[in-house]
């Protein structure tokens, strides 16, 4: 058993470290000819993003970062 503990403790390690850094990032594009309001609704004790909801001009793109899980 003493010979797991280390290994044990590196894939703990290795896991914590990949989820916090494991972000993404979604990409609205406006192909209609007027202009659209994507809304963003967080989960409950989640961060706001984009203030709620943006406006998107016609034939524009907007990035949003997200945050890790």
């Amino acid at each position: 058993m003493p010979t797991l503990r280390p290994i044990l403790t590196t894939i703990f390690f290795l896991f914590t470290v990949l989820k916090v850094s494991a972000s993404s990032s979604v990409i609205f594009y406006n192909k209609c000819p007027h202009p659209v309001w994507p809304g963003i609704q967080p989960s409950a004790g989640k961060p706001v993003l984009a203030r709620g909801g943006f406006k998107l001009a016609p034939n524009r793109a907007y990035s949003l970062q997200l945050p890790a899980l």
